[in-house]
């Protein structure tokens, strides 16, 4: 089953910090939209296509996920237990086609990039053989065996943001889902990069 839980924290990475939420579909909602929610549940992460999961972002100019910014982390585990079966992370690679970015062509405003990520073809066949694996022991173990997917992205600045909120938006799109659903709207990082808590922030290299 496919279910989610957002966790809003800052990651250092390299240089560059991660600005943007990491987004772990397991348990707890914080900001995904109820709709949003009740399609993700519909998912079966054993069973949907790796080819087809595609990752986008929305934010302002300023910013930037840097190479090697965008990770999926494949997880199963047999439901209570404390370890898990399989966890794997693939970093995730641009998806610069036209026919996607027309699906969020609302999304491009001045000001505003838009970028998609999907699993490599190598990554793919990975992830397909892990699927494989943990179906056939889902023969043994029933619905105990739950998959889940944790997405993060990092990002860092190519000049000096505005003055005010930094509004990012994420989605994903799965053969399930057919679209793409909002996880985060306009969700302001700045709460991550400023106060007693924050991470400094680092240029772009």
């Amino acid at each position: 089953m496919f279910l989610c839980k957002i966790e809003n924290r800052a990651l250092l990475l390299s240089r560059t910090m991660a600005l943007f939420a990491t987004l772990a579909f397991l348990a707890a909602c914080g900001h995904v939209p109820m709709a949003s929610i009740e399609r993700l549940s519909k998912v079966d992460m054993l069973q949907t296509d790796p080819a087809a999961i595609r990752i986008a972002v929305a934010y302002p100019d300023a910013l930037r996920v840097p190479r090697q910014g965008a990770k999926l982390e494949f997880a199963a585990r047999v439901e209570n237990a404390t370890n898990d079966l399989v966890k794997k992370t693939f970093t995730l690679v641009p998806d610069r086609s036209e026919s996607e970015r027309a699906e969020l062509a609302g999304l491009l405003k001045p000001g505003t990039r838009l970028e998609i990520f999907r699993l490599s073809n190598r990554d793919v066949q990975d992830m397909r053989s892990i699927q494989r694996r943990l179906t056939a022991l889902k023969q043994t173990k029933g619905k105990a065996v739950k998959g889940s997917m944790d997405v993060s992205l990092a990002g860092c600045e190519s000049s000096t943001p505005p003055a005010g909120p930094i509004p990012v938006s994420t989605f994903i799109k799965t053969a399930e889902l057919g679209e793409y659903i909002t996880l985060l709207r306009n969700y302001d990082i700045r709460k991550v990069i400023t106060g007693p808590d924050a991470v400094a922030t680092h240029d772009c290299i």
